[in-house]
């Protein structure tokens, strides 16, 4: 149990305790609504091969295994791989196959999406070819990176190339890097890739590191005072996290702690809300046991110990609302399958609303001006996104944009609730569900 610097209320902690043991190594783990019934779950792969939802009902945590894969499970992702608005389950197997999981009609549904020549590893969804088709996007030890198209009722996998020698980790998202999406991944031998979409792909060397990149996430907003987004990395002989930012002059590369030991294989980190407090974080495993929370504050980066998880290392980290409340946690797994919850709590009685005050809050979007793919977000991100509308000059809506619970950046593709593309000019984004709307200008060329 580490002691952090008090608040107004007069004291503040983080605390651990184990919620589950599943007995046998338990690697990736992730939150989520995944049936679709509003209920958050916690979801984890484990080296028997079972696939397992954690759910905290009636005071107490009740643990179902909801399919057994042909090999250990090496990942465990929550996307809306199909483009339907539904969460499904993604999950990279050391058989080199990648298998979708699907609540349907109160069961359980298993599709096998593609495979490899090596074991599958990681596995992240999002626009790597800038259009409006989410894709998968996943690692495997034969040193291929492999992209999953869900097409006409079945998933199409295409290869993205030889990168650079066994492939550990991906991320997906816009690090403002001529404002597009890409793809990055990481190799065994410490190199650090990213891979762009241009009528075909191609990949370049971001950074050539001292140990395995194991851990890999793309935040949400700048700790710059621009809008570049970084590119978090662990990885598996350094003690420091290293975060990747764009500018004018190239990748600067900048140390954002390095607490403990060396991280150690299987290190994993993770972005979020940890504290309810609409500020992102980055959390750490490391070798040492201790998970490690880094916070931007005054100008530079702060480190805080969350305390020590109980074995040794760590597998996997995520941070999410898995006793299905208002509230956050930090969630961390085990080689021995132990799953340990972190809290933070303050002498605050009360819990955190659902968003920031309008005099706090403002949308972002970029690029503007835009051709066909806006990103927009509300900053500081709130617990809960509200639907996003879309006007023109007159003030007539043209288009409405839903949002999920656990999505923190939305999407427009220039069109309107017709399909059709709108002409260029100005239109206003209205975000509403707080207590005064935010609105945000934007031009369309």
């Amino acid at each position: 149990m580490a002691m952090l610097f008090s608040v107004a209320s007069g004291w503040s902690l983080w605390t651990n305790s184990e919620i589950w043991n599943y007995g046998n190594t338990a690697y990736r783990i992730k939150v989520g609504d995944v049936r679709r019934d509003g209920h958050q779950r916690i979801y984890c792969g484990t080296r028997n091969g079972s696939v397992n939802e954690l759910s905290f009902e009636q005071g107490s945590w009740v643990n179902r295994v909801l399919d057994v894969l042909p090999a250990e499970v090496y990942d465990v992702t929550i996307a809306n791989g199909r483009n339907d608005t539904l969460s499904r389950l993604y999950l990279p197997v050391l058989n080199g196959h990648l298998y979708e999981l699907s609540y349907e009609g109160g069961i359980w549904l298993r599709r096998d999406m593609g495979s490899g020549s090596g074991r599958m590893n990681q596995v992240a969804f999002g626009y790597g070819r800038n259009d409006t088709i989410q894709r998968g996007y996943a690692t495997n030890t034969d040193g291929h990176v492999y992209e999953f198209t869900w097409e006409q009722g079945a998933w199409r996998q295409a290869d993205l190339g030889n990168i650079g020698g066994w492939m550990i980790d991906v991320a997906v998202g816009i690090t403002a890097h001529n404002n597009r999406w890409h793809v990055y991944s990481s190799s065994q031998n410490g190199g650090i890739y990213e891979l762009t979409y241009d009528s075909g792909w191609s990949s370049s060397l971001v950074d050539q590191i001292g140990g395995a990149p194991w851990g890999m996430e793309i935040g949400t907003r700048s700790f710059l005072d621009t809008f570049d987004l970084p590119l978090y990395v662990t990885s598996e002989t350094e003690r420091d996290v290293w975060a990747y930012c764009w500018t004018v002059s190239g990748w600067q590369k900048t140390s954002i702690g390095h607490p403990g030991q060396s991280t150690l294989y299987g290190s994993d980190i993770a972005l979020g809300d940890g504290r309810n407090d609409w500020v992102e974080r980055v959390y750490q495993i490391n070798k040492d046991a201790h998970t490690y929370e880094f916070s931007y504050e005054g100008g530079q980066w702060q480190t805080d110990d969350l305390g020590d998880g109980g074995y040794g290392w760590a597998t996997g980290i995520t941070v999410g609302r898995g006793r299905d409340d208002s509230l956050y946690h930090v969630y961390a797994c085990f080689p021995d399958g132990r799953v340990t919850e972190y809290t933070y709590t303050t002498g605050v009685s009360e819990e955190p609303g659902f968003g920031p005050h309008f005099n706090q809050s403002r949308l972002e979007a970029f690029p503007n001006p835009f051709r066909d793919n806006l990103a927009i977000r509300l900053v500081p991100t709130p617990i809960r996104i509200a639907p996003l509308e879309i006007f023109d000059s007159r003030g007539v809506l043209v288009r409405r944009i839903e949002s999920t619970k656990e999505r923190t950046i939305s999407h427009w593709d220039g069109r309107d609730k017709d399909g059709r593309f709108l002409p260029g000019g100005v239109y206003f984004v209205r975000m509403r569900g707080y207590d005064i709307p935010s609105v945000k200008v934007v031009k369309v060329r």
